[in-house]
């Protein structure tokens, strides 16, 4: 079986360095809590994990690792009793965050974000290779503009541990990692594997008495590993996963007669999906190694919209009506490549990645009243458009240990050169969604709003780190990448790291980063149909939003960093890690607040676009609106506590603090008179949305055959301001306040047999309710934007058996 480690970044030597440590030694040495395939407090003995992110030199530990990053291990992941990565990472890492959001495409695609911000801020690698991002973007609701990584295409079962890199990292990487970096490692084992067999639910909703709508949740996960010949492995997962409607929508005050709880916009959607995952390798005898690992996956789901009064097309739908959009996505990556050694103890590596995601649109249970106007058409369901955004790359890169005299140990060199070719396809709805103002609730792409648009990427850095001294460390990068529509950048990272004792080290990162806007940020659009409003989005180079309304073409992001951490083991046994930082970013690219009367007018009828009649049109598009600075600090604590006879006990605690500052904002074009480009609704979006500290403190207990884990999560109460939309909406200041939400499973084995229950939410807490006067139709009785969520308590069982 080949030693290379399949995807990472090439390797100096032909098998890595992993030291095997017990687990006791390894408590009292360790300065950072990292995780092995394993990580159990029953586990007798713990790998010292060389991780692959934020260092090229392939020596490096997570403990000695000069920023901070986060190892977690697949058993705990899975132990957060969540069935998708995107959430479960939530109930890990405290500077991690999964927004929650209103409705739309935006329930069912989500991004993660770091430190407070966007998932356009985040860099997502599987294996060490870029991950291609989300053809959606947010343009509604809580959080706008974000269209990051989905990693719910990833498979849960494939995932053999995820990397953290909490520091700014484009001088490694390129554009995208201002915030940090995600590095999603696949399994590769040869042997064994497991299938694992889940259901769960919520419990009943507090504000709405259907009790079928509470997210029953089904799940099937297999994965496996086989040996290709003595030297090759291959290891593939598959995944099927079922989930129901959650309901948390109240009582509707237009309904007069009969029940008036008639919606189902807030909650979650319903969603089918499948996916599966490989990681494979070969070596040959020529010592060149062959590798290649990737995904696929496909999803159909479902999100409810506003509730449509009778009185809407009584002959139509008597009882009035609720849309639902429904989402048909698929989503592929694959990376193949090959290594090999040069230049005596230096490795080679080429690899190419192509990665896909696309989505098809149909809006249901509605109707075009200008199409049923005009014709006496009452069709009902309609497609209304597709997306596609891909990424094709080629990577060489190179790793030689260079031996230099006046070092005891040899300098590591890394360069490397990286071609990408982005691609953004739109495609229009049928005839009859694009007729009039299209289907209410979601209006269709019409011809006049389709691209097909792309764009090349060429990229080179260099990467050098040394052992200056047997206490300190230093490391620079630089990176100089090109893109054809924006022009050249070049980013630079200096990092070092000090060990006064074996117990106490001082580290520090310094860089320059940079984020291109995206194909989707330049050119998506869409229209967003209620009874009283509609929001158009409108791409940034057309003609209606430049010439109309003046705007400037979007250019690029452009951040500062910079970080000092402490590394200390202040007790025999405790050990922990406190790193300070701050993210300046310059031209920050937002989605414009909505903006009405006669220039939403004007820009509406230059772009062709139609609204339904009655409604009152607004335009919004992406911007360069100002710069920002994100404070913070990010805290570890981790330790063992052995009880003999009577098993073991390991604690861990991690904490974040975050304030994000709007230092600037920049000059609206004057053909919007006295409306602001960046409204107080959507500074509050960049300010005040993410909760100030989270703190998560965990014990996992193991004696025998039982293992219990208990989680307990602290969120700072988060606000918003609330309006139901158009000009003349009154804007209330809600809250989701304060709560320690209580995680706990239990399971015990049987042999080869692991079975499992457990809660999210333990004790059902939900945020305080929101103010009656801010509320859609009655509909949000808890605020949207609560970072633990509006569907309370989730219980789960599930059966795990290995082989």
């Amino acid at each position: 079986m080949p030693s290379h480690y399949v995807g990472r970044l090439p390797c100096a030597c032909k098998k890595p360095t992993v030291r095997l440590f017990t687990l006791t030694s390894l408590l009292l040495a360790h300065p950072l809590s990292v995780s092995a395939e394993t990580n159990s407090a029953s586990d007798d003995q713990h790998l010292d994990t060389v991780i692959v992110t934020g260092t090229r030199d392939t020596t490096t530990t997570a403990r000695k690792s000069s920023s901070p990053v986060t190892v977690i291990s697949a058993q705990e992941l899975e132990q957060t009793g969540q069935s998708n990565l995107i959430d479960a990472l939530v109930r890990l890492e405290p500077s991690y965050e999964v927004p929650a959001h209103r409705s739309n495409l935006a329930q069912i695609i989500r991004a993660p974000r770091l430190r407070g911000l966007g998932g356009n801020q985040v860099l997502v690698l599987v294996n060490g290779k870029r991950r291609h991002a989300s053809s959606h973007v947010n343009t509604w609701g809580e959080y706008t503009g974000s269209a990051g990584v989905d990693l719910e295409q990833i498979p849960f079962s494939a995932v053999e541990r995820v990397e953290i890199l909490k520091d700014g990292a484009s001088a490694q990487y390129g554009s995208d990692a201002i915030a940090g970096v995600i590095n999603i490692i696949l399994k590769k084992k040869s042997e064994g594997g497991s299938i694992k067999v889940g259901v769960g639910s919520n419990s009943d909703s507090k504000a709405n008495p259907d009790t079928n709508d509470k997210g029953f949740t089904r799940t099937v996960a297999l994965n496996d590993g086989m040996k290709l010949g003595e030297e090759g492995f291959l290891n593939f997962s598959f995944e099927w996963k079922d989930k129901d409607y959650n309901n948390e929508t109240g009582a509707d005050p237009r309904v007069t007669s009969g029940s008036p709880y008639v919606g189902g916009i807030f909650g979650g959607p319903s969603s089918r999906q499948w996916i599966s995952g490989f990681n494979t390798g070969y070596e040959l005898d020529n010592g060149i190694e062959l590798y290649g690992f990737g995904t696929f996956g496909k999803r159909d789901a479902d999100s409810k919209q506003l509730y449509r009064v009778a009185s809407r097309v009584p002959a139509v739908y008597p009882n009035g009506f609720v849309p639902v959009l429904n989402l048909d996505e698929q989503d592929y990556e694959f990376t193949f490549g090959a290594n090999r050694p040069v230049l005596g103890n230096g490795t080679l590596d080429l690899s190419a990645t192509y990665g896909v995601n696309e989505y098809e649109t149909d809006i249901n249970n509605t109707i075009n009243f200008n199409l049923y106007q005009n014709t006496g058409d009452a069709q009902t369901s309609f497609d209304v458009g597709s997306h596609k955004y891909s990424q094709f790359m080629v990577n060489l890169d190179l790793v030689k240990p260079i031996e230099i005299g006046l070092l005891d140990q040899p300098l590591n060199f890394a360069a490397g050169l990286e071609a990408r070719r982005l691609g953004y396809e739109t495609k229009a709805g049928e005839v009859s969604a694009q007729y009039g103002g299209g289907p209410d609730a979601f209006g269709s792409l019409t011809d006049l709003d389709t691209v097909d648009a792309s764009s090349n990427v060429f990229a080179g850095y260099l990467d050098l780190s040394a052992q200056l001294t047997s206490k300190w460390r230093v490391g620079a990068a630089a990176r100089y990448e090109y893109y054809d529509d924006f022009g050249a950048t070049i980013n630079e990272r200096l990092t070092t790291r000090y060990d006064f004792t074996p117990r106490f080290s001082l580290r520090g990162t310094i860089s320059t980063g940079f984020r291109a806007p995206t194909l989707t940020e330049q050119y998506f659009a869409s229209t967003l149909n209620s009874p009283s409003y509609a929001e158009v989005q409108l791409p940034v180079d057309s003609d209606a939003v430049s010439s109309v309304v003046g705007a400037k073409k979007l250019k690029p992001e452009k951040s500062k960093n910079i970080s000092l951490g402490v590394v200390t083991e202040f007790i025999t046994g405790w050990n922990a890690s406190l790193d300070a930082y701050q993210i300046e970013i310059d031209d920050r690219i937002v989605n414009s607040s909505p903006i009405y009367g006669d220039i939403a007018l004007a820009a509406i009828s230059a772009n062709g676009t139609v609204v339904n009649p009655g409604a009152e049109p607004a335009i919004m598009f992406f911007t360069n609106a100002l710069d920002s600075r994100t404070r913070g600090v990010d805290l570890k604590v981790d330790h063992l506590t052995d009880l003999g006879g009577y098993g073991r006990i390991r604690w861990d605690l991690g904490a974040s603090y975050t304030k994000n500052e709007i230092l600037k904002l920049h000059d609206s074009p004057a053909s919007l008179g006295d409306q602001p480009l960046v409204s107080a609704l959507n500074r509050y979006q960049l300010t005040s949305l993410t909760p100030k500290t989270k703190i998560i403190a965990s014990a996992n207990y193991a004696i025998d055959e039982w293992t219990v884990n208990l989680r307990l999560t602290h969120y700072a109460k988060v606000t918003q301001l609330s309006n139901i939309g158009g000009s003349g909406a009154t804007d209330y200041v809600n809250t989701a306040k304060a709560r320690i939400i209580t995680d706990l499973d239990v399971s015990r084995a049987f042999g080869p047999l692991t079975l499992t229950v457990g809660a999210n939410n333990l004790f059902n807490l939900y945020p305080n309710k929101t103010i009656v006067e801010s509320r859609r139709n009655g509909g949000n009785v808890y605020p949207s934007f609560s970072p633990y969520g509006i569907n309370g308590g989730f219980y789960y069982a599930s059966a795990t058996y290995r082989f």
